[in-house]
């Protein structure tokens, strides 16, 4: 009777394009599939706008101000300008503007080639150089006390991004352009080819193509399709919120800390919850898989973010008042991958993307929604293929 009842729940579905993964890039992929006239199926194994990966949250940064691949600055700009386009047609506001204060040291050079390469991507973007304020006046105007020796830059382009709301109105515009979703829908095996078969334990989807945005689940969803992916590093994060010690005295600009090299601290302003200052070290505690998660031990991460704000930020209560986590995915070399499936063009993925990635999602959603249908991207990613790792992997 149970094997029956189980047989007569099970799903068969078909579709166009199937985009398995409902964060920000799949969203955004399914949402340009759909607006392109594809019957389209969004997939994910939990429940609608969950916060399980990399996605969740109420915020993320915006900005122009670049310090990794140069490819990224073009990509940058498109996005700021998809975000904007995305506010209009959902009539909710996403794009908060808030400048943003980046701080190097002028005693490492690492950490001065960085602070130059914002400083052209900015000019790149706006056609105007960066101000660089004296750290006297960044210190002013981030209530903070860094030593002489740390230099500041400006980026007027920058923002907070709502990204619950950013979520939200990306599924909103992708069902009111006919598309489909089903949430709960555990994907366990695909088998490529033409169709593409994805099983699960409630039925099948035939699709004749997809689109992989399988975040911190990249490992377990793409290497059984025998893409040989590099080392992955998972990390959980800790978000934690700070009080300011007078009200309505947050700074208000978004400000990152590029002196430590290789995991800069970040903050926003009070945009989420009234007097607190999200502050947050980028980086965590490593996953050797996702299954860790709950056994994790962040208490470090905690005991380095405050001595940070007693030491820096004296207009802050050195004790965090909130705490949110994160689930970070990156390469060895920090930028993300967009590529296509190594024998099956009609299978695209993209993977590796914290840091960096919520930012940019309209356009990763965009190119991997051209890549999957053949047709030309509109943006430049050729350098973010799976390629250049080469014999490394």
């Amino acid at each position: 009777m149970e094997a029956l009842k189980k047989q007569q729940q099970q799903q068969h579905m078909e579709c166009q394009v199937a985009v398995v993964g409902a964060g920000v890039m799949g969203l955004s992929a399914a949402l340009h599939l759909a607006r392109m006239g594809k019957d389209t199926l969004l997939v994910d194994q939990f429940p609608r706008l969950h916060s399980n990966g990399s996605s969740g949250g109420r915020s993320r940064a915006i900005r122009q101000a670049n310090q990794g691949h140069p490819a990224l600055t073009s990509i940058m700009s498109a996005a700021r300008n998809a975000w904007k386009n995305l506010e209009v047609e959902g009539g909710t506001q996403l794009y908060v503007p808030k400048s943003m204060v980046t701080l190097g040291n002028s005693e490492d050079s690492f950490s001065m080639e960085q602070m130059h390469r914002c400083a052209v991507a900015i000019e790149e973007a706006t056609g105007e150089p960066p101000d660089w304020p004296s750290i006297d006046e960044a210190n002013h105007m981030l209530g903070s006390r860094f030593p002489s020796h740390y230099v500041a830059q400006m980026d007027t382009t920058a923002g907070v991004l709502r990204a619950d709301q950013c979520l939200k109105t990306l599924l909103k515009l992708f069902q009111s352009s006919g598309g489909r979703m089903v949430d709960n829908w555990d994907v366990k095996k695909i088998i490529p080819g033409k169709p593409v078969i994805l099983y699960g334990e409630k039925g099948t989807i035939i699709a004749d193509a997809v689109v992989l945005c399988p975040g911190v689940w990249a490992e377990k969803v793409l290497r059984p399709l025998q893409v040989n992916l590099p080392k992955l590093k998972l990390e959980r994060i800790c978000l934690e919120y700070w009080q300011t010690v007078e009200p309505d005295k947050a700074p208000p600009y978004v400000f990152i800390d590029l002196s430590n090299t290789s995991h800069p601290y970040y903050s926003l302003p009070p945009v989420e919850y009234p007097d607190l200052v999200k502050m947050v070290y980028h980086g965590g505690v490593v996953l050797n898989n996702v299954n860790e998660i709950e056994e994790v031990d962040l208490q470090s991460e905690r005991d380095r973010s405050r001595e940070y704000v007693k030491r820096f930020f004296p207009g802050l209560n050195p004790q965090s008042v909130r705490e949110e986590y994160c689930l970070y995915t990156t390469t060895p070399d920090k930028e993300f991958i967009v590529d296509y499936h190594p024998r099956h063009n009609n299978i695209v993925y993209g993977v590796g993307f914290s840091g960096m990635g919520f930012k940019v999602g309209p356009v990763v959603g965009q190119t991997l929604a051209e890549m999957v249908t053949g047709n030309p991207t509109s943006l430049d990613f050729s350098a973010f293929s799976l390629a250049r790792f080469g014999s490394k992997i």
